[in-house]
């Protein structure tokens, strides 16, 4: 299995899998664990490692590996590894906005299905996170603020769950910002960024200095703090190619600007970065390309 070199041809094999996926549909033969080789659940697994993991940075390419951990699972018809591809792709089909609704909500049944065949508390973390970052995508905010409460209950139950737990209060978090809930958006942003400090966790770091979290420093009328904080995240991320990362910095930094009169600056920002954003294929997600 092979990581595609361009978003251009990740997305070209994204569509390509999703064709797949759409011809064969989701019905699957229900297989106990000992009844499929362990080399297909390996392959599961390893697509499983790089899938949601790698989507929240690269999309295009994070669903391109969700699409293959989906037939693969499919095809093995194990409920647990099912549970978890079935939610994993609700939350992808999500990014579509209105025309993948019909979608999502198929795809959250058939996980809810599988979870409660297999009632571990791993499954059911990702049955909630995806029912919250589902109902982020669909703009509802306390729908997703409830469904990431009661996944972070779940995934502190499971070992080494570090990257589900970040996941969840990142989207806790943002839920926060559109319901108005500055304070509590602001205490949920220190504990997180003292957390991911304390586990060397970039990803925890980036995901409370960038993007609207980073607006907790202006509930505290510190704009420059704020944009002191993100300028030293992102000199930790690589510079080549453009991701969320790029993108959430970008629109948390502007957001700054603006608050601080300095319109010209967020202008000239959200101007010398489009073309990378572009290119990047990031703008096909619709709450993205709406912002």
């Amino acid at each position: 299995m092979e990581l595609p070199k361009t978003p251009q041809r990740a997305l070209a094999s994204l569509l390509f899998r999703t064709a797949q996926v759409r011809l064969r549909g989701l019905h699957y033969t229900e297989r106990d664990v000992t009844q499929v080789a362990p080399d297909d659940l390996r392959k599961i697994d390893i697509c499983w490692s790089v899938a949601p993991v790698l989507g929240m940075v690269d999309i295009i390419r994070g669903s391109d590996f969700q699409l293959r951990a989906l037939l693969l699972a499919l095809k093995a018809g194990e409920p647990y590894r099912l549970a978890c591809a079935f939610a994993a792709e609700a939350c992808s089909a999500a990014t579509e906005g209105g025309p993948g609704r019909e979608r999502t909500a198929m795809l959250l049944a058939a996980a809810e299905a599988c979870v409660q065949k297999v009632q571990q508390p791993y499954t059911l973390g990702w049955l909630e996170l995806a029912k919250g970052m589902t109902g982020y995508l669909e703009g509802k905010w306390k729908r997703c603020h409830e469904h990431c409460v009661r996944a972070e209950g779940y995934f502190n139950r499971c070992t080494g769950a570090w990257w589900e737990r970040a996941t969840v209060h990142l989207y806790a978090t943002l839920s926060l910002f559109w319901m108005g809930e500055m304070g509590e958006q602001s205490r949920r942003v220190e504990r997180g960024l003292r957390q991911a400090h304390e586990r060397g966790d970039l990803f925890g770091v980036t995901n409370a200095c960038t993007g609207f979290p980073l607006l907790s420093w202006v509930a505290r009328d510190d704009p420059e703090g704020a944009k002191r904080e993100a300028a030293e995240t992102m000199e930790q991320w690589t510079h080549q190619g453009y991701f969320l990362a790029h993108y959430w910095a970008m629109l948390g930094t502007a957001q700054v600007d603006l608050y601080a009169d300095r319109p010209d600056e967020a202008y000239a920002r959200v101007k010398s970065e489009w073309p990378a954003l572009s290119k990047s294929l990031l703008l096909r997600c619709q709450l993205i390309h709406d912002a």
